[in-house]
């Protein structure tokens, strides 16, 4: 039997590297520090 694998499907978010603050993938800047 083949190997299944799976991983978790989180939302996407990054964080501020100004801030730290997290931010959602598609955000064009940080809705906190606005950098």
């Amino acid at each position: 039997m083949p190997r299944v694998y799976s991983s978790p499907m989180g939302a996407a978010t990054l964080n501020c590297p100004t801030c730290g603050a997290s931010v959602s993938s598609h955000a064009s800047n940080c809705r906190y520090c606005q950098s």
